[in-house]
C-alpha cells in the first residue's frame, strides 16, 4: 500500500500530473511500495513486465550483460526518475534489460494494466505521456553520445565531480556508492581500467583513494583536467 507522503511524491512526477484525481486513485490502489536495504536484481532481462517503477529513494542500474557475463551500464535511475514504462506499449512486453538496486531505497511498482487503462480514458493525458517520453529519449540518447565519446579518464572525472556536486570547491570527500567493479560496469570501462585510471589520478596529486572513500584535492583542477 502507498502511504501518503509517497502518494504526493508519485503524483507530481510527469507520469500522473496529467491525471484526473479519479485516475489516479485508481493508478495508486494497485500500486506497491518497494524497499531494499542493500543491493539486489530488481529484474532480469527478458522476464515479464508488468510494472513500471518510479524512485523516490536511493538508485537503480539499469544495464544489459553479454553471454560471457561482460556489462553494459544503460542507465542510473535516481530519486524522481522512472523507469520501464515504455515498456507497457510493446507488443511483447518484457524487460530488455535487467535492473539493480544499490545501497538501500524505495520505489513504488506501478500495475501497467491500470495505467494503460487511464490513458486509454484520457487522450489528453496520452499525448502529453508521448510528448514528454519523446524529450526523455532525446536525452537518453545525448546521454549515450556523450558516453561513446568520453574517455575512460572523463568518466570518472565527471562521476567524481557529481559525488561532489556542482557548489563544491577546494578540497571535500566524496564515497563511492558501489564497488568498484559495479561501477565500472556503470562507467562502460574495464575494472582493470579504472584501477589505473585511479593510479594515474592519485600520482598527479588530483585525488587520493583510502577504500571506498575518494579524497579530491582540489574540485577546480579536477574539472580543468576534465
Amino acid at each position: 500500500m502507498v502511504r501518503d507522503k509517497e502518494l504526493e511524491l508519485l503524483r507530481r512526477h510527469y507520469l500522473f500530473a496529467a491525471l484526473s484525481d479519479s485516475e489516479f486513485a485508481s493508478i495508486a490502489a494497485l500500486s506497491t511500495i518497494q524497499r531494499w536495504s542493500s543491493g539486489g536484481l530488481l529484474f532480469q532481462r527478458g522476464a515479464p513486465a508488468s510494472q513500471f517503477f518510479v524512485v523516490l529513494e536511493g538508485e537503480v542500474r539499469l544495464f544489459l550483460q553479454s553471454a560471457g557475463g561482460a556489462e553494459a551500464a544503460i542507465m542510473r535511475a535516481r530519486p524522481g526518475d522512472s523507469f520501464a514504462e515504455a515498456v507497457m506499449f510493446m507488443e511483447l512486453p518484457v524487460y530488455p534489460v535487467s535492473a539493480e538496486t544499490i545501497g538501500s531505497g524505495v520505489l513504488v511498482a506501478v500495475n501497467n494494466e491500470a495505467y494503460r487503462e487511464s490513458m486509454r480514458r484520457n487522450p489528453t493525458a496520452c499525448l502529453r505521456l508521448l510528448g514528454d517520453l519523446s524529450a526523455r529519449l532525446h536525452g537518453l540518447v545525448g546521454e549515450i553520445e556523450s558516453m561513446a565519446l568520453e574517455t575512460a579518464r572523463s568518466r570518472l572525472q565527471r562521476y567524481l565531480l557529481s559525488l561532489a556536486g556542482p557548489a563544491a570547491s577546494g578540497a571535500t570527500t566524496v564515497r563511492l556508492r558501489e564497488a568498484k567493479q559495479s561501477l565500472a560496469a556503470n562507467l562502460s570501462i574495464k575494472p582493470e581500467t579504472l584501477s589505473r585510471t585511479l593510479r594515474a589520478l592519485t600520482v598527479e596529486g588530483l585525488i587520493r583513494v583510502e577504500g571506498a572513500q575518494i579524497h579530491i584535492v582540489d574540485v577546480e583542477r579536477l574539472r580543468r583536467r576534465d
